[in-house]
C-alpha cells in the first residue's frame, strides 16, 4: 500500500477512522458516503458487485464475507448484492 503514515520509528502504520457502518442492499449510487476518503467494503448475504459512479466496466466482484479497503474519489455504486461500508 502506498501513502501509509510512517511513525517515529520508521514503521508504516495503516490509519483508519472508526465509524458507523452503512448496510446497502438496493442497487444504485450510494450518496450517503462522501468521496475523497478511505472506506472498508464488506460483502454480506452473497456476492456483491460495486464500482465508482459513472465509470465504464462491470465493477469489482466481492465474494460473500470478503472485505476490501478503497480510497474513493467519487461516489460508490452498488451494482448487485448487499454490502456493509465503514466510512
Amino acid at each position: 500500500m502506498k501513502n501509509l503514515y510512517v511513525d517515529d520509528f520508521s514503521h508504516t502504520v495503516q490509519i483508519s477512522k472508526l465509524s458507523i457502518g452503512l448496510n446497502v442492499s438496493e442497487a444504485g449510487v450510494i450518496k450517503e458516503i462522501e468521496p475523497n476518503q478511505f472506506v472498508r467494503v464488506k460483502s454480506i448475504e452473497g456476492n456483491s458487485v460495486i464500482k465508482l459512479e459513472n465509470t465504464v466496466g462491470d465493477g469489482i466482484l466481492l465474494s460473500e464475507g470478503e472485505t476490501e479497503y478503497f480510497f474513493i474519489d467519487c461516489h460508490i455504486e452498488l451494482v448487485s448484492g448487499s454490502v456493509n461500508i465503514m466510512y
